[in-house]
């Protein structure tokens, strides 16, 4: 039985369908029936009359006009019968499934915008946030309706089962800017802008601020037949309902933008307005927030402000007795920490559960890095990242195998990741499929990103807050998410996620390049106390890696390394007891004179097993 629905406090009451079924016949309506009725007994007499006056009844030919209009006589006679039971039948008094509905308060937005939303955000939120949303942040309250559409094309809410979470591909991905709530200009045609407009509804521009441009989306509380527009509905409790074309509760194009935590599905988003409900944040799943809006009340953000909030974790550098998480929480956290144990073969949790604190590193931009020590080799452990008491993010990795020993294993190497959606690479779901393999780590050699020209001032020298969003921007994307925090990760750098295109040592903002690496990244270390760069080297088994910088000594046309770098590769040779030595650069060897190098002095003290990994290729 569907149930009635009560109108909320601020919602309309549509009015009643003119065309609603009636039963009742007025006055007029039995005078006409009776009519009608009258002028069909009059014409059957008149035609009875007809047929006597040429001859006796029981010999009448029938002539094909007579036959024709009996024919017609007749099927409007079914016709009449046909209609009486079907009355009968929408008369009949209501019982169990059949019990009509009762009206439907409208989910249309009032023309102006509700005064409750004036701030950005509702003035009688209800309590129940999460510890780590601000304290005045929407309900967790899920929506209890959705939208559909009536015979006159006016949006009524029916309760039905919570709506699936809108499927990744969505507009909204489709950025790799931030979304500001001023109309796009000519100077940032790129940009995408989010605007509350008068009658309360929310325009996403896209490339220009003409609402009737093909690149542009209405997030609106009226409805549109338009097939591809999304429409957005701001509740009382505070979250969005947020449906697609023509709403239609028995399909999968209906959505709801929770502003509690979303299934831990890895296909879904949510909104949350944050910030003292200044800032609209989007979150994709169980993930951080991967957008920040700022104030739906025209409040521009500030230059270089962070756009995302919150990221992580991520695994890093993994010993056979040691890990170490990343995280970045939101400023206004005041506790994180990391919880972990063993993990049993069946799944479950084995042995004693650790916590240890993660605080915030304020010369790394606020991220936290927490060492777990005295771990056991080739065990998988599960962990969990919890702010201020509430777990935000969950894990597991799996330990190296005792020093030396000849295991066999598989491990990832990646360079040149770009999110893009301009150029047609808005996610990257091959790393679920990488992730099914299960590789012991990842090394990630080069082109972990992509900066661009507005990362960079005019003489092409590095922002730091730029670098910065760029990297987390990448760390926010759903499946590379998924598989950082499922994964050991080392890694270092080429051009791209370094300064310029095809940059060298004399790159402008270097520094501000490495300061982000190190605020970003969990490395075994960053070069050494005497030469500066991301190079290190470890051991995985009896495997021996070295991790080459390309770029923080490269000189035109002879070098990558510099002659400094090339002297503690030559001693990382030397006292290696790995059985392979693996060098690893984030770009190509064959067009500089280390590769030469680096094959006469091997060649010379009888160093066997080494191999090369590059990317860039």
């Amino acid at each position: 039985m569907m149930p009635a629905v009560t109108p909320g406090e601020g919602e309309d009451v549509p009015p009643a369908s003119s065309k609603k079924l009636s039963v009742v016949q007025t006055d007029d309506e039995l005078s006409r029936s009776t009519q009608t009725e009258s002028d069909d007994s009059s014409s059957t007499s008149s035609l009875e009359k007809g047929i006597a006056t040429r001859g006796t009844p029981a010999r009448a030919k029938w002539s094909p006009r007579l036959i024709f209009g009996t024919a017609i006589l007749f099927l409007a006679s079914l016709f009449g019968i046909w209609v009486v039971l079907s009355e009968q039948e929408t008369t009949s008094v209501p019982t169990g499934n059949n019990l009509p509905l009762s009206p439907m308060p409208s989910t249309i937005a009032p023309s102006a915008a509700p005064s409750k939303f004036a701030s950005g955000m509702p003035s009688d939120v209800p309590s129940g946030i999460p510890s780590f949303s601000p304290s005045n942040s929407p309900s967790t309250m899920a929506p209890t309706m959705a939208p559909t559409m009536s015979s006159t094309i006016t949006p009524t809410v029916i309760p039905f089962m919570e709506p699936p979470i809108l499927e990744r591909k969505g507009i909204l991905l489709q950025t790799d800017q931030p979304l500001a709530t001023n109309e796009a200009s000519k100077l940032h045609s790129h940009g995408v802008f989010l605007r509350q407009q008068n009658d309360g509804n929310l325009v996403l521009y896209r490339n220009n601020t003409s609402t009737t441009g093909k690149n542009n989306v209405i997030w609106s509380s009226g409805v549109s037949l338009e097939r591809g527009h999304y429409f957005t509905k701001i509740q009382g409790d505070g979250n969005m309902i947020t449906y697609t074309g023509k709403p239609d509760v028995r399909t999968n194009r209906t959505a709801v933008w929770k502003t509690n935590s979303a299934r831990e599905n890895g296909a879904g988003y949510r909104l949350v307005l944050s910030g003292n409900g200044t800032a609209l944040e989007l979150i994709q799943s169980g993930t951080p927030p991967i957008r920040t809006w700022s104030s739906i009340n025209g409040v521009q953000p500030k230059p270089g402000e962070t756009v995302i909030r919150q990221s992580g974790p991520l695994v890093g550098h993994t010993t056979h007795s040691s890990t170490k998480i990343w995280f970045l929480a939101r400023k206004n956290s005041t506790a994180v920490k990391v919880v972990y144990s063993q993990l049993a073969a069946d799944g479950s949790s084995t042995g004693s559960t650790i916590s240890i604190a993660m605080p915030p590193r304020r010369q790394h931009s606020g991220s936290s890095l927490a060492e777990l020590d005295g771990l056991e080799a080739s065990t998988t452990y599960t962990y969990r990242v919890v702010v201020d008491g509430a777990p935000v993010a969950q894990g597991q990795f799996t330990t190296a195998p005792p020093p030396l020993l000849p295991v066999k294993f598989d491990y990832v190497l990646a360079s040149c990741m770009n999110v893009r959606a301009r150029q047609g690479y808005p996610e990257q779901p091959v790393w679920d499929t990488i992730l099914e393999k299960k590789p012991a780590f990842a090394m990630f050699n080069g082109d972990t990103v992509y900066l661009t020209k507005g990362d960079m001032n005019g003489t092409k020298h590095v922002l730091y807050d730029k670098a910065w969003q760029r990297n987390l921007l990448q760390r926010a994307e759903v499946y590379y998410s998924k598989f950082v925090r499922n994964v050991p990760t080392v890694m270092t750098w080429d051009d791209h996620d370094y300064g310029a295109d095809n940059s060298f040592h004399d790159q402008s903002g270097k520094e501000n390049s490495l300061a982000v690496v190190k605020a970003l990244w969990a490395n075994p270390s960053y070069g050494t106390p005497d030469v500066t760069g991301v190079f290190y080297s470890y051991y995985w088994g009896n495997v021996h890696f070295i991790v080459m910088d390309g770029r923080w000594h490269r000189k035109k046309d002879w070098s990558q390394f510099g002659d400094e770098q090339l002297e503690w590769l030559y001693d990382q040779l030397l006292n290696s007891r790995g059985a392979f030595k693996v060098i690893i650069s984030g770009a190509t060897m064959t067009t500089y004179n280390d590769l030469s190098w680096i094959g006469d002095f091997v060649t010379k003290h009888n160093i066997y097993g080494v191999l090369f990994n590059a990317g860039d290729t």
